[in-house]
């Protein structure tokens, strides 16, 4: 009897109610904890954060650059051992993206803070000149009066000095955060390092995940997790890897064009408009209409040429530019890009307006294969009975036959009525 008790203590032990109860209970307890004592697990969380970031930001860097590390390995270094041929394409790779980085750096940076500065320092200048100029037009065309034309230009004077003592405080900022960075150097060469490690150990890091993930999720719904982890990090990584080099191409010839055409500030402006460039169909005008803004109280015609300049730009990347670059990298339409860049610009701002359309893409795309999934069954279903209509029928007909062989009808009266069954003797 004692043995019965505790073999049935030990099933109830064990049965799936039993461990979900104890998974809920001990929930409770974890949340009462972290309640309680939140200001300590936020002091946890950001030591966990400081030592865990320099691997983070190498998992990105090692993601990135991994494509061009294997085009290297492809192009260039056909011969030789896979070790050796992986080592130099990471060193190639490695030492054309410092190049290109310092170069941008040493040229726009330098150009940038004297554009700035100098913005800052002529302000009132170009308002009190922007003022004569809308005053005079307004007088001679007779377009307002001269006095609503002034309260207009001296509203548009106050928007842009609130705008310059923004970038006043700005600036000391952005000092303390080079500074910061300067301190953290320690983390940037951590991370430079763990990322060519991870790109040096990429097959052995990609063999243990696939190991992993067979060993903890359940057969057959590995392989479709595989598939689905594959077909995702190509979209991310074509699709950011596009937009940079894109957004790169943008920038060197807004820069280019702005210096044919004798734009103010046209460093300034061109790395607005190359940054901007990076968020999907609003990215050209979020970067147009700043820099307009900033060449209206400059020149008002250098803004109007820059504005035609920036549309022909817009048109050559959205027709020629962008469709070599990326292709059809996410297959989303114009419509699924709109709702995207809407839906993850309110949820996460620019990060969301950046990352929307790749995961709009995926989440379409498991959509749509679940949809063709149901529909070829459905449509197997329907093939199935119109291809043997017979068999159908005679499965409905044995079923209703059984069906009223196990249902005995009651004897009637004459009258109707239900006859009770006679009593055996």
């Amino acid at each position: 009897m004692q043995d019965k008790e505790r073999s049935n203590s030990k099933r109830a032990v064990g049965s799936p109610h039993f461990l979900a109860s104890l998974a809920l209970v001990c929930s409770g307890i974890l949340f009462y904890v972290a309640l309680t004592h939140l200001g300590d697990l936020i002091n946890l969380l950001r030591g966990i954060y400081q030592v865990v970031w320099p691997f983070i930001l190498a998992f990105v860097v090692a993601w990135l650059l991994d494509p061009l590390v294997c085009r290297c390995e492809k192009h260039l270094f056909k011969k030789g051992s896979a070790r050796l041929r992986r080592g130099l394409s990471i060193l190639v790779t490695y030492l054309v993206v410092i190049a290109v980085l310092s170069a941008l750096l040493y040229v726009v940076l330098p150009q940038v803070y004297e554009s700035l500065l100098a913005l800052i320092d002529r302000i009132p200048t170009y308002l009190a000149n922007l003022s004569d100029m809308v005053t005079a037009l307004a007088r001679r065309f007779e377009l307002v009066d001269a006095e609503d034309a002034t309260q207009v230009v001296d509203a548009y004077a106050n928007i842009m000095n609130r705008l310059t003592g923004w970038v006043e405080s700005i600036l000391p900022q952005l000092l303390n955060v080079g500074m910061s960075l300067g301190s953290g150097v320690v983390n940037v060469l951590m991370a430079l390092i763990a990322s060519i490690y991870m790109l040096s150990s990429k097959n052995r890091i990609k063999t243990a995940a696939v190991r992993f993930v067979r060993a903890v999720v359940p057969s057959p719904a590995d392989e479709r997790f595989l598939q689905i982890m594959a077909r995702t990090n190509h979209i991310f990584s074509s699709f950011i890897n596009g937009k940079l080099i894109d957004s790169l191409i943008i920038g060197i010839l807004c820069f280019i064009g702005t210096m044919i055409l004798r734009t103010p500030f046209a460093g300034l402006i061109s790395l607005i408009v190359g940054v901007t460039n990076v968020i999907p169909f609003f990215g050209p005008f979020i970067g147009a209409i700043p820099s307009i803004l900033i060449l209206l109280i400059v020149d008002p015609w250098s803004a109007l040429w820059f504005g035609i300049f920036v549309i022909a730009l817009q048109q050559l990347d959205g027709n020629v530019i962008g469709p070599r670059i990326l292709g059809d990298s996410t297959g989303v339409s114009a419509l699924g890009v709109l709702i995207s860049i809407s839906i993850g610009g309110s949820l996460a701002g620019v990060a969301g307006m950046i990352l929307g359309v790749p995961l709009y893409a995926i989440g379409s795309e498991l959509l749509r294969e679940y949809l063709d999934i149901r529909l070829a069954k459905k449509q197997a279903a329907v093939s199935a009975e119109a291809a043997h209509p017979a068999a159908v029928s005679a499965e409905s007909t044995s079923a209703a036959s059984a069906a009223g062989e196990t249902a005995v009808p009651a004897e009637t009266t004459p009258a109707g009525g239900a006859k009770p069954a006679a009593k055996e003797e």
